[in-house]
C-alpha cells in the first residue's frame, strides 16, 4: 500500500487509511503515515472506537512490514505491507471482506498520534471496496467529486455574480439612460431580465446536478451548521423559481396594486441572495466539496461586506436623487419634465417601456454608474477567486 499527500510546511503531520464498515469514521482499522518535527516518517497501526476517538494498538505495528516513507518538497509518503488479517487482533481487520475506504488527513500530536483531521480533510469512498479484485487509488487529491465541484461552481456564479448584478440593476439603476430603449423595454429592464434568466439557468442546472449526484435528499453527517445546507439550498432554489413567476403574473406600472408586487419581488429576490450566501459559505466546509475553508470564509466575508456597502452607498444615492428630483418638481412645470414627476411621484414606477420624448439624465447619474462598474468588477474577482479554490481544491 502507498499513501501520498501533501504536507505543506506542516510538521507534524499525517494521512490515514480507514477500512469501515459503515462508511462512517468509526469503527475503522487504521494505518497512518505520519511525520514529525524531525521529518522523521514512520507508519502506525491504529483503530478509531465507535465514536471519533484513535487509539494506537497495543503493537503500532502490528500486521505491518516492508516499512519505508519520505517527506520532501512539502510531500508526504509511505509504502508499506499489511498482513491480510490477523487471528490475534480483531482491530486488524480482514482485507478477504468487503469494506468502505475512508481516507484523512490532519495534524498529529509530537507523539505521533492522530488528531482531529481537518474539516473538509476526509474523502469516503461511495461504495464497499473488494481488495481483491481491484487496484484502488486512495490518493486524496485524486477524489475531486466533478459533480459536485460542478454544482459549487454554478451556484457561485448563479448567487455570488449573476443574481447580485440583477438585483442592482432593478434595485437602483432605474432611471438611467432614460433615453434608451434596447428591444423596446429600458436598459435597467433588459439588463435586470438578462442577468436574472441566467442565474435562473445556473441554478437549476446546479440544483439538479446535485440530486443526480447524492440520487436523494441527502442529510450530511458532522457539524449542526453543515447540516443546514441541503436546506438552505432547497429553499434558496424554491425562491429562484418563485420569482420569476411572479414577474409573469405582475400588473401594469401604474396600476394601484403594483406596489404589492414591487415589494414582494424584492423581498423573496433579497431574502433569496441572503439565503444563497449562507448555503455557499456553509457549503465550503462540506467534506466532498475540499475546498481551502479559511480562504473560502476570507472571500465570502469580503463579499458579505462590500454588498453591505454596495446597497448603502447606493441607497444614500437614491435618496440624494429623489430629493434633488422632488425640488425640481415642486417648481412651475416644463416641457420634458415628465420623468421627473414619474420619478419622484414612485420612483418603483419607473416603466419598463415607457417611450417619450428626450429626457435629461437623472442627478448622480456618473456616480451611480461608477458604483455599479466597480460593484461588478469586485463581484467578478470574488466570484473567480472563490471558483478557483473550488475547482482547485485543497492540496
Amino acid at each position: 500500500m502507498t499513501l501520498k499527500t501533501s504536507a505543506g510546511n506542516a510538521n507534524d503531520y499525517y494521512i490515514a487509511l480507514g477500512l469501515s464498515p459503515s462508511g462512517k469514521m468509526g469503527p475503522a482499522s487504521v494505518m497512518a503515515c505520519t511525520v514529525n518535527q524531525g521529518n522523521t516518517v514512520d507508519v502506525q497501526a491504529s483503530h478509531n472506537t465507535d465514536g471519533y476517538s484513535n487509539t494506537p494498538l497495543d503493537n503500532p505495528k502490528e500486521g505491518l512490514s516492508l516499512i519505508s516513507g519520505s517527506y520532501k518538497d512539502g510531500i508526504l509518503q509511505c509504502t508499506f505491507n499489511r498482513v491480510t488479517s490477523s487471528t490475534n487482533n480483531s482491530n486488524i481487520f480482514d482485507l478477504t471482506k468487503q469494506w468502505y475506504l475512508i481516507t484523512a488527513r490532519g495534524p498529529s500530536s509530537q507523539g505521533g498520534r492522530l488528531l482531529q483531521h481537518e474539516g473538509n480533510e476526509r474523502f469516503t469512498s461511495q461504495a464497499q471496496i473488494d481488495f481483491q479484485d481491484v487496484t484502488v487509488d486512495i490518493s486524496l487529491e485524486a477524489s475531486k467529486y466533478p459533480m459536485i465541484k460542478a454544482h459549487g461552481c454554478l451556484m457561485v456564479i448563479a448567487w455570488m455574480f449573476l443574481a447580485s448584478i440583477g438585483l442592482g440593476f432593478a434595485r437602483f439603476l432605474k432611471p438611467l439612460w432614460p433615453n434608451s430603449m434596447p428591444c423596446g423595454v429600458k436598459v435597467w429592464f433588459a439588463m435586470h431580465r438578462a442577468f436574472m434568466v441566467l442565474a435562473f439557468v445556473c441554478g437549476c442546472i446546479g440544483f439538479i446536478l446535485i440530486f443526480a449526484e447524492v440520487k436523494d435528499y441527502s442529510e450530511i453527517q458532522g457539524e449542526f451548521y453543515t447540516k443546514a445546507h441541503p436546506i438552505l439550498g432547497i429553499i434558496t432554489t424554491a425562491l429562484l423559481v418563485i420569482n420569476p413567476f411572479m414577474s409573469l403574473l405582475r400588473c401594469t406600472p401604474d396600476n394601484p396594486n403594483r406596489v404589492y408586487f414591487n415589494w414582494a419581488h424584492r423581498a423573496v429576490g433579497t431574502i433569496a441572495l441572503i439565503l444563497s450566501t449562507l448555503a455557499i459559505t456553509v457549503g465550503l466546509y462540506l467534506p466532498k466539496a475540499q475546498v481551502d475553508t479559511d480562504a473560502g470564509l476570507i472571500i465570502m466575508i469580503v463579499y458579505s461586506a462590500w454588498q453591505l456597502f454596495f446597497f448603502l452607498i447606493m441607497s444614500v444615492l437614491n435618496d440624494l436623487t429623489v430629493t434633488v428630483l422632488g425640488k425640481k418638481a415642486s417648481r412651475p412645470k416644463k416641457k420634458g419634465n415628465a420623468y421627473v414627476m414619474n420619478a419622484v411621484d414612485d420612483y418603483d414606477k419607473i416603466k419598463e417601456t415607457e417611450t417619450v420624448d428626450t429626457k435629461p439624465a437623472p442627478p448622480n447619474d456618473l456616480l451611480k454608474k461608477f458604483f455599479m462598474s466597480l460593484h461588478g468588477c469586485v463581484l467578478s474577482a470574488l466570484t473567480i477567486a472563490l471558483l478557483y479554490y473550488i475547482i482547485v481544491g485543497n492540496v
